[in-house]
């Protein structure tokens, strides 16, 4: 079988030679970049590594790798491999993907799906997620009151979930906000919804788990990141900017969980009118967009207030958005994540300064290693659609819960 057991005495970074620099504080050792190579790491259940498919290798069983980066960390990955080694990778396997022989992963995540031994088909996909997907499957119970935002975050990923999960706190990745919350209930629900609620009272902030397998929580990066100053026809092929405004509302009331004396459960003025949050620029650029958003864990007043003018600061404009693919080798060897803001510069003379969120790689033999980046927000995908329904499920469950239990009283 084709797989190196021993990256680094196999003697692929001697033979590519390792520079060794020599200070008088201390000694460092410099990798030199390899093009079009990459291999993975895979971990045994004792969290040590087994075995490495590599590039390097002759008759490798690896057809293809894909992985993705977006702002909540690794995402998703597929491997194709020749049906033969069907039964090399297992379920829950955690993966490591490393590229151009860098001795820091660019990938981690684990596998929740795989082709089995058997298939008349060529190849078998392997399947699966970064570490953020766990979270997904992760049950919290709990009140915070009068505690700021970013330490209930931190009481959440120390007591609840990197336990369960086996990704790291690391405080260094943790930056706390400007608001206290004064009262949230979260009954029965997802880690990653309580984090998605928590974030919304945040001031724009990104979370996730990183390729270090670190949980971070910290303000967007609004800066321009130097590695994705890009000129369309120099570093780059393809560029589609667009402008969208499928998820604008500027017009909206919300539901939160204290029930009223209406028996509603809207936020209510004095006088017991819903409070409606607009913005009357949009408005008188775009027309009415309403809608009614749920915060069921939300059961004071402060929290509600807050949490809506977050939310309106985010739906008030159309979003723009760009796709870029076509990379020179010289621009994929950057290591770009999602982070900071792009400039991109176009034949025209037009310039776009966008939000990095997204870095998709390919591998294959044909093509060696490619990349696709999206900037900005782009609309939501059909499987974000699905989520969003099902969470307003949970919100109108949790609505029913908290009137039969004021029933009960």
């Amino acid at each position: 079988m084709n797989i190196l057991s021993g990256r680094s005495l196999a003697g692929k970074y001697i033979l590519a030679g390792i520079t060794n620099t020599t200070t008088s504080e201390e000694t460092s050792i410099t990798y030199p970049t390899i093009d079009n190579a990459f291999y993975i790491a895979l971990y045994n259940s004792s969290g040590q590594i087994s075995q490495y498919l590599s590039s390097d290798i002759f008759d490798s069983p690896l057809v293809s790798v894909e992985f993705k980066l977006e702002e909540t960390g690794c995402s998703d990955f597929t491997l194709t491999l020749s049906r033969e080694y069907a039964s090399l990778i297992f379920i829950n396997q955690r993966i490591e993907i490393y590229l151009f022989g860098e001795t820091s992963p660019r990938y981690c995540g684990y596998v929740n799906q795989r082709g089995l031994s058997g298939t008349t088909t060529d190849t078998v996909e392997i399947a699966g997620y970064g570490y953020y997907g766990k979270f997904e499957k992760i049950i919290i119970n709990k009140t915070y009151e009068d505690i700021e935002v970013t330490s209930a975050v931190k009481d959440l990923i120390r007591n609840y979930i990197a336990g369960k999960t086996g990704i790291s706190y690391n405080s260094r990745k943790m930056v706390s906000t400007d608001f206290t919350l004064t009262g949230q209930q979260f009954a029965y629900a997802t880690a990653s919804d309580v984090l998605e609620d928590l974030a919304g009272y945040a001031d724009d902030y990104v979370y996730g788990v990183d390729e270090l397998m670190d949980f971070f929580w910290k303000p967007r990066d609004t800066t321009v990141n130097e590695d994705t100053r890009l000129w369309v026809g120099t570093h780059f092929t393809t560029f589609e900017p667009e402008e969208d405004m499928s998820d604008l509302v500027n017009y909206f009331y919300v539901k939160y969980g204290e029930e009223q004396d209406d028996g509603s459960y809207y936020y209510l003025d004095d006088d017991s009118n819903p409070v409606v949050f607009s913005d009357s620029e949009s408005i008188e650029t775009y027309g009415y967009y309403e809608d009614v958003f749920t915060m069921p864990t939300a059961i004071t007043e402060t929290d509600v207030i807050r949490w809506a003018q977050n939310k309106l600061e985010n739906t008030k404009n159309p979003t723009f958005s760009a796709k870029l693919s076509g990379f020179t080798l010289d621009v994929i060897k950057r290591n770009i994540k999602p982070e900071g803001m792009a400039v991109i510069n176009c034949e025209d003379g037009t310039q776009y300064e966008y939000q990095v969120t997204e870095v998709d790689y390919k591998i294959s033999g044909d093509d060696g290693i490619t990349m696709e980046i999206t900037l900005g927000n782009k609309p939501d995908r059909l499987d974000k659609y699905i989520r969003q329904l099902i969470k307003a499920q949970d919100d109108a469950d949790a609505f029913a819960d908290l009137s039969d239990s004021s029933d009960d009283e």
